[in-house]
């Protein structure tokens, strides 16, 4: 990538912001590449622990499951993203399982869409 990340614009529809993400890197864009890739090689099983979490009805999984989604998604200033986790993540910490895993498919909804704009971005910057 020979230049700084555009993030589309869409105003409520925006899924992440990479020109933040790449000011809290310092301006690193190799990193910034780096950590995209990372979290698009591993967003899957951490999905995988999500959903075995909540089908085993291991509350303190799930909690510890939302909490590193939440880390990896907040790299890429992905608000909904991050929202959904936290949400997921303190209700499991709070003994409410029954809710937070209710609230788990919205979770793995804004993680797919962060990963398939990711995706789409890396295809850009590839081309």
């Amino acid at each position: 990538m020979a230049h700084e990340p555009k993030t589309p614009s869409g105003g409520a529809e925006r899924i992440y912001d990479l020109n933040v993400a790449l000011e809290r890197m310092d301006g690193d864009v190799p990193l910034l590449e780096e950590v995209i890739d990372i979290f698009l090689d591993d967003y899957a099983n951490s999905i995988a622990e999500l959903r075995q979490a909540a089908a085993s009805r291991d509350q303190a999984a799930l909690q510890r499951a939302a909490h590193t989604l939440k880390g990896a998604v907040g790299n890429f200033v992905a608000h909904r993203a991050t929202e959904a986790a936290l949400s997921v993540e303190t209700l499991a910490k709070a003994g409410q399982l029954d809710l937070a895993i209710s609230l788990t498919p919205r979770l793995e909804d804004e993680v797919a869409r962060l990963a398939a704009a990711l995706k789409q971005y890396r295809h850009r910057e590839a081309a």
